[in-house]
């Protein structure tokens, strides 16, 4: 499969049971820019902030929920993903009491994702330009040319 000029068969080898992905720095790739196909494989912040917002007016039934409540929410999401990350890394060494399927992270995963967009939903915070402005930040003081 090629994607922005990637070849992602050739750059794809396998670790244990999963593929992970190695492309070279000299590759065209590194141009400054992320031009990933967003057409064909995103979700944005935007639709993200608008289904919370609608989402939280359901189920709070329009009361402020407290930072304190948004933090513990997250911090819960976060463990519960630890947890799953601990059960890989069980199967990965070989003791009893791991997997080797990634669905239940992939699941929360997205729920820290909705939990840090409903706390920036809280504080008004433009999520989309924050992680923008601090990844460029980041590959500007680590020397990197791969921008937002």
């Amino acid at each position: 499969m090629t994607v922005s000029g990637i070849d992602w068969n050739a750059a794809k080898r396998t670790r244990g049971n999963r593929d992970v992905f190695s492309i070279k720095p000299d590759s065209h790739y590194f141009d400054n820019s992320f031009d990933w196909d967003w057409k064909s494989h995103h979700m944005d912040f935007g639709k993200l902030r608008a289904a919370n917002l609608n989402r939280h007016i359901e189920w709070a039934e329009g009361r402020e929920l407290s930072l304190s409540f948004r933090g513990v929410e997250l911090a819960g999401e976060v463990g519960e993903a630890c947890n799953e990350i601990k059960k890989l890394e069980r199967h990965r060494i070989g003791i009893v009491g791991g997997k080797e399927d990634v669905s239940g992270l992939r699941e929360e995963l997205s729920d820290i994702l909705i939990s840090v967009d409903l706390i920036a939903m809280d504080l008004g915070i433009d999520l989309g330009e924050a992680v923008r402005e601090k990844f460029n930040q980041t590959s500007e003081k680590y020397g990197l040319r791969t921008r937002l």
